[in-house]
Parts: C-alpha cells; sequence; structure tokens
C-alpha cells in the first residue's frame, strides 16, 4: 500500500579511516547549513528578500570549484541539509503565523545526522552486507532483517560512539485488520504465540513479537497469563484461531474478519 513507509534501522560498522571521513562528512554538511542561514539572513536584512531552497540548490555547482572537499560526499546529502533548513524556517513562518513563539533557526555548532532525499549518493548490498557512502566508501553493516518495498530515503546518525543509518522504504505492502476490536486482536495473537509456545515451536520466525508488543501497548491495560492462554484454546478448539471471536484466515486478508458468536474465549484471571 502506498500510505505505508517502513523503514530499516541499522548499526554501522566502520573502520578508523571511515569513521574519520564520517566525522568529516557531518561537519562539512554543518558548515554548509550555517552558510546558508547566513545567506537568508543577509538577503532579507538587507534586500528584504526571502532565499528559496531552489536557489541555494543551484549554487551548489559552483561550489564544487571553490570547496572541493565541501561537495566531495555528493550533491544528494547536500541537497537534504538545505532541505533541512527550508523545513527550519518554514516551521519558523507557521509558529509566527500562528501567533507562537516563532524560535528563529540558529546556528548550529555541531551535526549528528545527515540525510539523502533520494536513492543518490548511498546503496545497500544486503548480500555483502554493505552499506555505501560517497565519499566515505563501502561500509560494513550486520543486517538483522531484510529489506522489504522500494528504498526512498536514507538517514545517517551519529548515537553516542555508534553511527546508525536509517533506511525508509515505500510501496510496502502492510496486512491490516478490518472490523476487528482491539480486544478480539489482542485476545488472539497472545494465544496464538502461547500455543506456539507449548507446542515447542519456532515462535521467533512464525510472528514478529514487534507487533504484539505494539498491539499489547495500545490495547486496554489487561494482564494476560501465558499459561492461561493455552488452555483457554486446548479448551476452545485445536485451531489457534477457534475460541478468539476471529478467524485467523481473516487476517490481513483486506476482507472484513468474521466472528464466532458461539465461541467466546472466557476471560482470563487478572
Amino acid at each position: 500500500m502506498g500510505g505505508d513507509v517502513p523503514r530499516l534501522k541499522f548499526v554501522l560498522k566502520p573502520t578508523v579511516a571511515q569513521s574519520r571521513r564520517l566525522e568529516a562528512l557531518l561537519a562539512a554538511q554543518c558548515e554548509l547549513y550555517n552558510s546558508a542561514l547566513e545567506e537568508r539572513r543577509g538577503a532579507w536584512r538587507w534586500e528584504q528578500r526571502r532565499v528559496t531552497r531552489f536557489e541555494q540548490f543551484g549554487r551548489l555547482a559552483g561550489l564544487r570549484e571553490v570547496r572541493p572537499e565541501v561537495m566531495a560526499f555528493g550533491v544528494t546529502v547536500a541537497r537534504g541539509t538545505l532541505t533541512r533548513l527550508d523545513r527550519a524556517f518554514a516551521a519558523f513562518f507557521r509558529r509566527l503565523k500562528a501567533g507562537q513563539k516563532p524560535g528563529y533557526p540558529r546556528f548550529r555548532s555541531r551535526f549528528d545526522s545527515v540525510s539523502w532525499p533520494d536513492r543518490s549518493g548511498w546503496a545497500l548490498d544486503a548480500e555483502r552486507r554493505r552499506f555505501y557512502v560517497q565519499g566515505v566508501g563501502q561500509i560494513k553493516v550486520p543486517l538483522h532483517r531484510k529489506l522489504s518495498g522500494v528504498p526512498k530515503t536514507a538517514t545517517l546518525r551519529r548515537e553516542g560512539r555508534r553511527w546508525v543509518c536509517v533506511i525508509f522504504c515505500a510501496d510496502v505492502l502492510v496486512p491490516r485488520l478490518q472490523g476487528v476490536p482491539r480486544e478480539q486482536i489482542q485476545d488472539l495473537l497472545v494465544g496464538r504465540v502461547a500455543k506456539q509456545v507449548a507446542d515447542n515451536t519456532d515462535v521467533a520466525h512464525a510472528y514478529d513479537f514487534r507487533d504484539l508488543e505494539a498491539l499489547v501497548r495500545t490495547a486496554p491495560r489487561r494482564r494476560v497469563d501465558l499459561f492461561t492462554a493455552v488452555a483457554a484454546d486446548g479448551r476452545a478448539g485445536d485451531s489457534p484461531g477457534e475460541g478468539h471471536g476471529v478467524s485467523l484466515d481473516s487476517v490481513g486478508s483486506g476482507t472484513p474478519c468474521t466472528t464466532h458468536p458461539s465461541s467466546a474465549r472466557p476471560t482470563p484471571p487478572r
């Protein structure tokens, strides 16, 4: 579905030389951000003129000759930095129009993240487990899961002593539950995982626990004992979906789920 944009986050394992290049990348983009901010401030102060991001995009070609070390990392990441500044000004004018405290964009002493607004300047090789960054090279990445959908943008972030990359994807088919109450979804998933635990099956590959945790967090606060859920599953029926008021075949099918009025699961003790 086009509206779903999942993301893949993984930790980079750069060498010492690559870490220095990543630090240089952040420093170069921080300098570019401050220079673009100074240009906008000067244009408005002396000429009463607004500078758009597209005007600053056009000046990147001339910057390659004057400051080649800044443009060594590619024009895409530089456009991401200028877009970041443009969004800061857009938020400033929005707050000003709403009568709130404006908060004029400030100069930055350091950068902790950079972004690529498209697929130029970076690439992920899942087979070789390498993440390519223009101006840095091939960085080793321990991928923990596959990349689904079409990668659109990437964000490189420094978190303490770690380097983390987040890739945002589009056109990922995500199953949706339609017409099912939240309590029934929680009971279905807890009972399904509990039955797999009782059968000594590989639960980690059978179900994504992150989705289960998200549903449990958003559901009404009620503690469910896994052993009680297994016992309830055994009394209700053999199939994992039986006795939960919802059919497993309807989960993620895109059609309204059917309920079973005659098979109501007993409420577990608190």
